[in-house]
């Protein structure tokens, strides 16, 4: 190949040996019988011994030109899903999740886990807030698949009675969500609760979106991953 260098002898002579090359701009060769490769095409090498001549015929080619191969860089998702199914704890139902939790100066415990869904290939995420004093408790969940656009979570506020309380689920382009503008969530169905403003419920979906995105980027934070690795690419939280 072009760039190389090759070795020829003359076996059974002491004598000396007289090297040419019949065209020196396609291999050149030393005194010695090396032949360095010039550029492509042919030529003869002749050895000169003891008065008899010697050829050798060469082919110098392109010099092959390899691509080293790569492997892909892994999505956010798939980064993800194999930090949960090497790291994560085992539900009842043999999903693997990481989870954390915490009890804020109001005394409400928030509860908060990323769950990866093997049948389904895809994610779960859910954040809930318990406040006893009051038998509260606000959830947040939605699912995202493992190359996300559209996420649709949805907001429960229930008093542990039953007596009250109203769900509302949005429609969230996860690549525009910022952390800090409002979206507008639509409520499905508040018994006991007709004469709350829908203002008020929208708000309180909102924040409490945003309280499960905080603690959602703390989970993903273990895996060396934000939020931003999953496609929301505006999350400023």
């Amino acid at each position: 190949d072009v760039g190389e260098n090759y070795q020829l002898k003359v076996n059974g002579t002491k004598q000396k040996v007289t090297w040419k090359s019949s065209n020196k701009s396609i291999a050149t060769v030393s005194s010695k019988g090396k032949v360095s490769a010039k550029k492509t095409g042919k030529a003869t090498i002749t050895a000169a011994v003891g008065g008899k001549k010697y050829t050798s015929k060469i082919t110098v080619k392109k010099r092959a030109v390899t691509t080293p191969s790569s492997t892909p860089e892994l999505s956010g998702t798939e980064r993800l899903k194999n930090y949960i199914i090497t790291y994560g704890n085992t539900d009842s139902d043999g999903n693997k999740f990481i989870a954390g939790s915490y009890v804020d100066w109001s005394d409400t415990t928030y509860q908060y886990y990323i769950l990866y869904d093997g049948s389904a290939n895809c994610f779960e995420f859910a954040f809930l807030g318990s406040l006893d004093e009051v038998e509260t408790d606000n959830l947040i969940q939605m699912k995202l698949n493992m190359t996300p656009t559209i996420a649709y979570p949805e907001y429960i506020f229930l008093y542990r009675d039953g007596v009250a309380g109203y769900a509302m689920r949005a429609e969230l382009v996860i690549s525009m969500y910022d952390s800090e503008t409002d979206i507008m969530f639509k409520e499905l169905s508040s018994p006991g609760y007709e004469e709350c403003p829908y203002a008020s419920k929208n708000r309180s979906a909102n924040n409490s979106l945003r309280e499960a995105c905080r603690d959602w980027n703390k989970l993903l934070g273990r895996a060396g991953l934000s939020l931003r690795d999953l496609g929301f690419i505006s999350y400023n939280g």
